[in-house]
C-alpha cells in the first residue's frame, strides 16, 4: 500500500486523535474492572458455599452466617467494589520470584482448608487468570485492583498462562479472600440494605481503594483526598 511521502508508519500512528486514544485507555479499564467484578461474583459464590459446610470458614463464624444467606443484592454490590477480593498470595514478592526463576515454590499441598481441592484450583486460576489480564492491559492499576507491589509485578509478568494454570494445579491452598484479617472491612463489603452505618456503592468502593492502597503512600493520598 503506497504511503504518503515523508510520513512513515510510527509517524502516521502518533497522528491518532487524542480523543480515540483517551477511548481506548477508558476501553481498557471498564475491560480491566469488568473482569474483576465478575471474579468477584465467584469468590462470593465460594464464600457462601464454604459457609454452608463444616469447612473452616475463612472469614470467621461471625460473617459465616451472613455469607451464607447471600442475596443477589449483597452479591451485585459487593462484586463491584472496585478491586479483586481474592487473593494468592501476591503481597509475598519472594514466592512470585522464585516462580519467575525456577519455575517451582517449595510447598505443595494439594488441599485448601475453606473449599474443595477442585472449585479451589478453579478459582485460583481464574484469579491468577485474571491478574495476568490487568497486567496487560492497565499495568498501572494492577498495585491497588490486586494487591500487588512492584517487586511482585515484575516477577509476575515473566509468567504465561501455562505457567499460571500449573500454579493453581499444585497450589490450591494459596487462593484465599483478601483481607482475611480485616473482619471490620467485610462487614462493610456484605453489608445489607438497612444495616448501620448503610453505605452506597461509591463509599464502599472508596473504602476498598483506600484499604488496598496501604502498599502505595502516593496512593493513600489520593484516595483520602477523594473520601
Amino acid at each position: 500500500m503506497n504511503q504518503r511521502p515523508g510520513v512513515s508508519g510510527e509517524e502516521g500512528s502518533k497522528q491518532l486523535p487524542r480523543g480515540v486514544i483517551s477511548g481506548l485507555c477508558s476501553h481498557l479499564l471498564t475491560d480491566a474492572l469488568v473482569a474483576v467484578s465478575e471474579l468477584n461474583g465467584q469468590v462470593l459464590d465460594a464464600l457462601s458455599s464454604s459457609a454452608q459446610t463444616p469447612r473452616a470458614f475463612p472469614l470467621g463464624p461471625k460473617l459465616q452466617a451472613r455469607c451464607a444467606a447471600l442475596s443477589d443484592l449483597q452479591r451485585h454490590r459487593a462484586s463491584r467494589c472496585g478491586v479483586l477480593l481474592a487473593d494468592v498470595g501476591f503481597a509475598d514478592s519472594e514466592r512470585w520470584r522464585s516462580l519467575a526463576l525456577r519455575g517451582e515454590c517449595e510447598d505443595q499441598i494439594l488441599q485448601n482448608d475453606w473449599l474443595a481441592v477442585d472449585e479451589a484450583v478453579a478459582l485460583a486460576s481464574t484469579v491468577l487468570l485474571v491478574a495476568w489480564h490487568v497486567l496487560r492491559v492497565r499495568p498501572s492499576i494492577a498495585g491497588f485492583l490486586l494487591g500487588m507491589p512492584v517487586t511482585t509485578v515484575s516477577a509476575f509478568r515473566q509468567l504465561g498462562v501455562a505457567e499460571l494454570t500449573r500454579v493453581a494445579r499444585q497450589h490450591p491452598q494459596w487462593v484465599r479472600p483478601r483481607w482475611s484479617n480485616r473482619l471490620d472491612l467485610w462487614n462493610c463489603i456484605l453489608a445489607v440494605e438497612g444495616d448501620a452505618p448503610s453505605q452506597d456503592e461509591t463509599s464502599l468502593v472508596l473504602r476498598c481503594l483506600t484499604a488496598s492502597a496501604a502498599m502505595s503512600s502516593r496512593l493513600v493520598l489520593s484516595v483520602e483526598s477523594i473520601v
